[in-house]
């Protein structure tokens, strides 16, 4: 750990100002106040920059090693807090779940209120101005002498807040709601990837609690387990892509807008509707999709191409 790292953390600490923040990360500094059992050079230059920022560490003595491998662990990963409000209600834990690195997850949850706001939205687009207007019409004389009588802040601020609702109630009579389009996930995880993940865990539990021969069994153990594990995982985040495109019913559907639009030409996604062998596109969708995706070959598109030059044929010598 450097001085630049400590000058860095300081400069980000002074810019916020007064907010919290929550920091992470791997320090390599052990300390025996955080599971290890020496104190290194290293853990007493981070001790002597946490005191000197005011932070508050999160990590617990006797918790769970932040990392480990068949035969090595260790505590590295750091979490930090600023404010004595967020470091009171703050809660750290390391996860039992198994990762797909030599690092576990650590759960760290914040005793703070966090307030959501969601707004009605309204279709202007399609007429209903004119019976906005009628309903309007019957607000406006009293809000008018509100307006007149308004004489402090305090009133005005009562009278806007009448107007607001006074437009609002008109909306609902005169146009229809906007609906917010939710977008479709490409879920991956299979009850495959489940079992093989309880799996792992348990063979990594009983690694921990046996010593000696036994316990070199189940690290090689968990070793193969865990690279089967990744290797099914990373095959179905690979194919999910594919599947959600393949098996939808609407080639310009959500799976054209998200991923071929912009990013791929359009022969690509072609051959990705033409190899499905199950279902088929509709008559009308197919001629669509054709005329489409060979925009290439229209006259429109005629001059764009580059006209080779036609070759004369040589003259006859005397």
């Amino acid at each position: 750990m450097g001085n630049l790292f400590g000058y860095n953390l300081a400069n980000f600490l002074t810019k916020i100002g007064p907010e919290q923040a929550l920091i992470g990360a791997d320090m390599n500094a052990p300390r025996t106040l955080r599971g290890y059992a020496n104190n290194s050079p290293r853990g007493n230059i981070m001790e002597d920059l946490i005191s000197g920022l005011n932070l508050h560490l999160l990590n617990e003595k006797n918790s769970e090693p932040t990392f480990q491998r068949r035969n090595a662990k260790g505590w590295p990963d750091v979490t930090l807090v600023k404010g004595v409000q967020l470091a009171r209600t703050a809660s750290w834990k390391v996860r039992d779940e198994l990762s797909s690195s030599d690092h576990k997850y650590i759960h760290t949850q914040l005793g703070i209120s966090v307030q959501k706001h969601t707004y009605t939205r309204f279709k202007t687009v399609y007429g209903g101005h004119r019976k906005f207007s009628k309903h309007f019409r019957k607000e406006i004389p009293q809000i008018q002498q509100q307006l007149l009588d308004c004489n402090t802040r305090v009133q005005l601020d009562e009278t806007t807040s009448i107007l607001q609702r006074a437009i609002f109630r008109c909306c609902q009579k005169a146009y229809k709601l906007k609906k917010v389009k939710q977008s479709t996930k490409v879920t991956w995880w299979t009850q495959e990837l489940d079992i093989k993940k309880k799996e792992m865990r348990e063979v990594q539990k009983r690694a921990n609690n046996t010593t000696g021969t036994e316990q070199t069994r189940y690290q090689l153990l968990f070793s193969r387990k865990q690279a089967l594990y990744k290797k099914l995982s990373l095959r179905a985040k690979r194919t999910s892509l594919k599947n959600f495109c393949t098996q939808t019913k609407n080639p310009y559907g959500i799976p054209y807008k998200a991923i071929v639009k912009g990013n791929l030409p359009h022969q690509t996604f072609s051959r990705l509707w033409t190899s499905r062998n199950k279902a088929c596109p509709s008559p009308s969708q197919t001629e669509f999709f054709k005329s489409s995706t060979h925009k290439s070959l229209s006259p429109s598109n005629a001059s764009l191409r580059t006209k080779q030059p036609e070759k004369k044929p040589l003259p006859k010598t005397k």
